[in-house]
């Protein structure tokens, strides 16, 4: 931020070039009244009217010196408020630098900061595609292990069947041995009997 001393000087210096040009008719002022009065004594004018015109010379004089004090007033608030303007410039001055330069940190932290969350945003995309494709595969295996134990159920079935079905053969099986056997060993109880009546 730059100030213009120019801008804010410029009433200071339209005072300073007024109380000059003041300064400057007192003078010439001045002047015309020694000329004046220079004239009227080799004129041989009367005693009254030179101690006026004395007198008014010196109200100037007075004048023209309370005219220069305040001029070096004026110049000296003037210098006293440059110098004021100056340390305020170079305040301003370090207080930007200052600024920018924590600006320029804000700034660069910001873009590290939105550079981890991009990063961050990008890892956990890749993450969420990865566990996206372990529940993908891991639902496939569920409906395979369901297929496998729906087939094993059936299995199970078919086999439990053919064991009930071994099992009543073979009882058959043993039933009819059994008949089998009694009947034989009738038959051979009454061959016997029919021996012994001969």
């Amino acid at each position: 931020m730059s100030i213009d001393t120019s801008t804010e000087l410029s009433p200071h210096k339209i005072v300073q070039e007024q109380l000059k040009d003041v300064i400057l008719l007192q003078m010439n002022h001045n002047d015309r009244l020694n000329d004046m009065v220079s004239f009227q004594a080799n004129s041989s004018i009367c005693k009254e009217e030179y101690d006026r015109l004395l007198k008014q010379l010196e109200q100037e004089r007075y004048e023209h010196a309370k005219t220069r004090t305040i001029l070096i007033e004026v110049e000296d608030k003037l210098a006293f408020a440059q110098g004021e303007i100056e340390i305020l410039k170079k305040q301003i001055e370090r207080e930007k630098q200052q600024y920018d330069q924590a600006f320029g940190e804000l700034k660069n932290q910001a873009l590290k900061e939105s550079s981890k969350k991009v990063a961050l945003q990008l890892k956990v995309s890749e993450i969420e595609k990865k566990v996206e494709k372990k529940e993908d595969a891991l639902n496939s295996r569920q409906n395979q292990i369901k297929e496998l134990n729906s087939k094993l159920a059936r299995q199970r079935q078919e086999y439990d069947k053919k064991i009930s079905d071994i099992t009543v053969t073979k009882q058959q099986d043993l039933y009819i041995a059994k008949m089998l056997e009694k009947d034989g060993q009738k038959k051979k109880k009454r061959k016997h009997n029919a021996k012994s009546e001969n």
